[in-house]
């Protein structure tokens, strides 16, 4: 399968997945939480091509040290190559969640939401979009619960 015929199947998928969102309406810019995995770099790929007025924003843990500097220099490049607004924040999550007697995720996982909830507001941003998939066991229960739906979907 050659790169054109899986990014065809790829926009395919996820255009009928999201025709009936309102993710496309140009009035107002959104917000990707990119963090440099398959996921987030697709999510950051399919909006990159589809809508013009997107923001890119990276959360940098430095929990895996240069792995998590890699990142974020991936996600910029990206952005820088594809004139896409980059905003980035960085904080020293096994620092903090010591602190707080906190464990890394939950430490972690507030640290982004606050940055992303944030720079939002700040650019006007109404839709926070993140990447996942059915293997994020915990946030596919909860975004199919929100939905009215099971597990499932």
């Amino acid at each position: 399968m050659n790169i054109s015929k899986i990014n065809l199947d790829f926009f395919n998928k996820a255009n009928a997945a999201l025709k009936n969102e309102p993710l496309f309406e140009n009035k107002y810019p959104i917000l990707l939480a990119v963090s440099g995995g398959k996921d987030s770099m697709a999510l950051l790929y399919y909006f990159a091509k589809k809508r013009k007025n997107i923001i890119a924003a990276h959360f940098n843990h430095g929990i895996r040290g240069k792995e998590s500097d890699a990142d974020e220099k991936l996600v910029k490049k990206y952005c820088f190559d594809n004139s896409v607004p980059f905003v980035c924040a960085k904080a020293d999550i096994p620092l903090l969640s010591k602190k707080r007697k906190e464990t890394l995720e939950h430490t972690a996982r507030k640290e982004r939401y606050v940055f992303l909830e944030k720079t939002a507001r700040k650019y006007g941003c109404k839709i926070i979009c993140t990447a996942h998939h059915a293997d994020d066991n915990s946030e596919t229960f909860l975004l199919n619960l929100l939905r009215g739906k099971d597990l499932k979907g």
